[in-house]
Parts: structure tokens; C-alpha cells; sequence
């Protein structure tokens, strides 16, 4: 029956389209019995496939071609769909038929999207992991270990470069008891095309021993989720793993940014600055309300 499908036009960009899982989420609560065909890039599918629904996928790499998009119609024209949520620049949707049409337009990198039926209210992102949550991590690492993640992926955005990263992770033993023998976990991906990515975990490796940094390549969609949930911090340049993070319910989230100025309403803590000293003062102040008041603050 029309009524229990619904077609899902996630956005062209990764972290709007990791954003959207907010919308899906309200989505699959408002219709739970529904049978959602989600339309994504590839490499996309990891932020929604665990979802509690009923759900298929259609991955276009870039359906900006005109190959790709006569495809995707050639998929969709002639089907009657109960509801249609498109969450970009798309105008298939006027195509198709729906009893019911939500199409969004917003900011790029915007931090929350609207509720489908209530537009005074905006939904977070939402992270739906699986039961398989070993980490590939050192056995010998006890279970209460501090992990200090580093997400250096976007490195052109800051200042940074392995060797501060490692000395942060030292300055960090010292600089509060909380993160004494912490762990440092670099997080990459071996399609990573940015040089100075590669520079940075190879200094990281160079200047941290073995046994007290991991970098762990192509790690799992729902084994990053929880590795964040375990981590007291999570560093870095990567925006998405940042996000990831909030809601995860990392304590403290620290992005550097070269340009040293906030976002409008960002979700996690921003340092610009370039001394590991610094930061790491600045980390354990941040640590320290955490655990007495839930305080976050912002520096530049």
C-alpha cells in the first residue's frame, strides 16, 4: 500500500546528510510500520543503515550528472509514494507522486534541520550503532583508560600538526589526573587524500610509543560511535567526527580552526590557538566543569 512508503532524498553533502539523521529519526517515530527507500551517496549509507526501521537504499555517487539522475527517475516515476522528504536541491520530488511533500532548503553545515510537523522545532542528529562494539584496541589497555581521540581529516583548517598532537597527549598527564596514562586513538581513512593528513599521523606515530597511541584505519561507522561514547576528549579538524561526538556524549569536543571564530550556533567547544600547552590547560578547565556543573565553554 502507497501508505507505507516513504522516499528519503538524503543531502549531497556528508555532514548535512549525517545531520539528517535527526529528520529520519523523527521520521521513524511518527511512522513506525513505514517502509523508507532512502536515496544517498555511498559512502553515506553507514549513518542510516542501523536505523529501527524497515529501510533500502538507491546510492548515487553524484546525481548532479544527468546519467545518474535519469536513472534515479527511471527508479522512482510511476511509483505513488505515501510521503516525500527531500533534504536538498531536488526537484524530482515535483515529479513523483505523494500524498504529502516536505522539501527543505537550508543553510550548508547547518547544525540541526526541521521537524517535519512541528516547524518551530529543529532535530539534532541522531547515531544508531549495532551490539558489535569491540574496539581494536590494545589488550593490555585497561578497561578505565583515558582515550584522547584525534580526528585529523580537513588538516588544511588548522595550524596543527602531529608533533603538537603529541605533545598535547603528554602536557594532558600533567596537566589534570583525569587523563594520567591516557590512550591517544587516531582515527583516518585510507581513501584520505590530504597530505598533510598522512603528515600528521605519521608524526603522531614518530613521536608517541606504540603501546600508548592506536591508529586505527577504516574503523566501522558503529565502532567509531563507540569508541566516542568511551572517549574523555575528541581533538581535531574533522567536523564530522566532531558532531559524531556530541552526540555521543563526549564530555568535551575541541576543534582547531585557523580561522579561530565559532560557527553560529556550534554544538561543541572551538580552539583556534596553536600551543599544546595552552590546550591542554585549556582541557582539563573544560574536564574540571564537566564533572562539577556541565559547563562548555568556547576559546580562541
Amino acid at each position: 500500500m502507497a501508505s507505507q512508503n516513504i522516499l528519503f532524498l538524503a543531502p549531497e553533502s556528508r555532514l548535512d546528510a549525517f545531520t539528517a539523521t535527526g529528520v529520519l529519526d523523527a521520521l521513524i517515530k511518527r511512522e513506525p510500520e513505514a517502509r523508507i527507500t532512502i536515496v544517498c551517496h555511498p559512502h553515506y549509507v553507514q549513518f542510516y543503515e542501523n536505523a529501527p526501521a524497515e529501510i533500502s537504499f538507491l546510492v548515487f555517487d553524484d546525481v548532479s550528472t544527468w546519467r545518474q539522475r535519469a536513472r534515479l527517475s527511471g527508479l522512482l516515476l510511476g511509483r505513488v509514494y505515501h510521503r516525500i522528504v527531500a533534504l536538498g536541491d531536488f526537484r524530482l520530488p515535483y515529479f513523483l507522486w505523494a500524498k504529502h511533500r516536505h522539501i527543505f532548503t537550508f543553510q550548508p553545515d547547518a547544525y540541526r534541520l526541521p521537524d517535519l510537523h512541528r516547524p518551530e522545532s529543529n532535530n539534532p542528529a541522531t547515531l544508531w550503532g549495532d551490539d558489535r562494539r569491540h574496539l581494536p584496541l590494545p589488550e593490555t589497555l585497561a578497561n578505565d583508560a583515558p582515550l584522547i581521540v584525534v580526528a585529523p581529516g580537513e588538516a588544511g583548517r588548522t595550524q596543527w600538526n602531529g608533533k603538537l598532537y603529541a605533545e598535547l597527549a603528554w602536557r594532558l598527564a600533567t596537566a589534570h589526573e583525569s587523563y594520567r596514562n591516557a590512550h591517544m586513538v587516531v582515527l583516518r581513512n585510507s581513501d584520505e587524500a590530504d597530505p598533510l593528513v598522512s603528515a600528521t599521523v605519521e608524526a603522531i606515530e614518530k613521536n608517541i610509543p606504540p603501546g600508548q597511541r592506536s591508529v586505527l584505519t577504516d574503523l566501522a561507522f558503529s565502532k567509531k560511535i563507540a569508541l566516542l561514547q568511551r572517549a574523555q576528549v575528541m581533538v581535531g579538524t574533522d567536523r564530522l567526527y566532531a558532531r559524531m561526538a556530541v552526540q555521543a556524549g563526549t564530555p568535551i569536543v575541541v576543534r582547531f580552526d585557523a580561522s579561530g571564530q565559532a560557527p553560529e550556533n556550534c554544538p561543541y567547544n572551538l580552539y583556534g590557538g596553536t600551543q599544546a600547552t595552552d590546550l591542554a590547560l585549556f582541557l582539563a578547565e573544560e574536564f574540571a566543569k564537566v564533572a562539577t556543573d556541565d559547563g562548555l565553554s568556547a576559546k580562541s
